[in-house]
């Protein structure tokens, strides 16, 4: 539960950052709309939003989420019914101060921008999955011992500590190489979205395990046959 929390929390927020909030996100796939020009630019000033090709049934259609080829369609002008209130600021903009690198705000696939398009997906997909993989090094460490704190325990196991490394760099593999992007819709990550937004809930996954085995510890009793009794409520039904 605190795995699929967390990782849907990283997803939201990194839709977010790129103008979309979790409110616009809901039941934004089935809706047509008009595929704008390449040259409108989003203005809520004008009508429609500034997309010019609005009422025109050749441009009319769905945009295909999953695809590269609406990758630089700006989906305020497509989406026009939507008020502006619909989408968030964009974390990095042109020429501000938190402008930060070039991938933070253009697509390597497309070259245009990733805020309000469907590139933003992407990226929400990578982080989700970047999430997968913190919140289970968190997992990991909880399932090493049935009772010890991982304090106790340590990290002798060399199979595992093999693990934890394979991992971490298959995700940055799938992440930032970039022929990798296409096929498998990944997409080079933001820095403060490469497993910060998912920290707080690895953390709460690694306190609430040990905090159980403080429990557990504290229920077992041991007879002097060496028979151990489960004595307590938290031992009884969580010592796995």
């Amino acid at each position: 539960m605190i795995q699929m929390i967390g990782c849907l929390y990283v997803y939201f927020q990194v839709m977010n950052d790129y103008g979309f909030r979790p409110s616009t996100l809901f039941y934004l796939d089935p809706e047509e709309g008009y595929f704008p020009k390449s040259t409108d630019v989003y203005n809520p000033n004008l009508p429609y939003n500034g997309n010019t090709n609005y009422g025109d049934e050749n441009a009319k259609g769905k945009i295909e989420w999953l695809k590269t080829n609406s990758g630089g369609v700006d989906l305020r002008l497509f989406y026009v019914d939507r008020p502006a209130t619909a989408w968030a600021k964009c974390r990095w903009t042109d020429g501000e101060e938190n402008e930060g690198p070039r991938f933070y705000r253009y697509s390597e696939i497309t070259g245009k921008q990733i805020c309000y398009t469907t590139e933003a997906l992407k990226h929400a997909h990578t982080a989700y999955l970047c999430g997968i993989v913190c919140l289970q090094w968190a997992d990991c460490v909880a399932a090493k011992t049935r009772s010890l704190s991982i304090a106790q325990q340590g990290f002798s196991n060399g199979w595992g500590n093999f693990g934890f490394i394979s991992e971490t760099l298959l995700v940055l593999i799938v992440a930032y190489v970039p022929f990798i992007n296409i096929p498998l819709a990944t997409r080079p990550l933001a820095f403060p979205h490469l497993g910060v937004p998912v920290f707080p809930w690895v953390t709460t996954l690694f306190l609430y395990d040990e905090m159980r085995k403080i429990y557990v510890r504290a229920g077992m009793k041991r007879k002097p046959t060496g028979q151990v009794i489960l004595d307590g409520w938290v031992a009884r039904n969580t010592y796995y």
